[in-house]
């Protein structure tokens, strides 16, 4: 799986903004992230899963 040029867009906003990133990983149909954000003194972490489902 890729990322779209939106999604590499956000990313690279947020990574100016402060953010980081794990690697996407790789579990069956889902792949997991997650992104860690300093931002007006506070730390805020985001842990996101994608599941892909071919019809």
């Amino acid at each position: 799986m890729h990322l779209t040029a939106d999604q590499e867009a956000q990313q690279a906003m947020l990574t100016k903004a402060g953010c980081q990133f794990t690697p996407l990983v790789q579990s069956g149909k889902a792949y997991r992230y997650s992104a860690t954000c300093k931002m007006a003194g506070m730390t805020i972490k985001s842990d996101s899963v994608l599941t892909v489902d071919i019809a």
